[in-house]
């Protein structure tokens, strides 16, 4: 996380998939003065991150279990879900751009543990900063920091 947050100058997060949500793991903040606010422990649904969204598309959900997600959202949308999840399974990624928070995005990559994908890092910042070309180099930087970490049975999943 530390050498992501360092590539990108922007906040990087570590979540996980627990029952419903992503549950927030760990955070790495840049120096720069913008900050997010968030928390370790924090939660959120998994259809509206992009943490949740890529671990979704790395385990291509059937279609009752895609509802099922959705049905635990205010104002569920089905077409920005199934596009992330495209998103995934095409480029190994899947992004958010102010959906949550109107000021900001983020971009998620699913993380395989034995082959499963149970965690995802994820990368935010303004929205400013958020052009779809620079959330492709972004998450090229954070698998590429996953592949280097050389831990054994942690992948990409997408």
């Amino acid at each position: 996380l530390q050498e992501i947050c360092q590539k990108t100058e922007e906040l990087v997060h570590l979540g996980r998939l627990y029952d419903r949500d992503i549950v927030y793991l760990d955070k790495v903040e840049p120096d720069r003065p913008v900050r997010v606010w968030s928390r370790i422990g924090q939660s959120a649904p998994v259809a509206t991150t992009a943490m949740g969204r890529a671990i979704l598309g790395a385990r291509q959900p059937s279609d009752g279990e895609l509802s099922m997600w959705l049905g635990l959202v205010s104002s569920p949308s089905d077409y920005r879900l199934k596009e992330e999840m495209q998103r995934v399974r095409a480029q190994g990624y899947a992004v958010e751009i102010g959906e949550d928070r109107p000021s900001l995005a983020c971009v998620g990559v699913p993380i395989a543990i034995v082959g499963a994908p149970v965690l995802a890092i994820s990368v935010t910042m303004p929205v400013e900063r958020a052009s779809l070309p620079n959330l492709g180099k972004i998450a090229a930087i954070i698998r590429d920091c996953v592949k280097g970490a050389g831990l054994d049975d942690v992948t990409t999943a997408a």
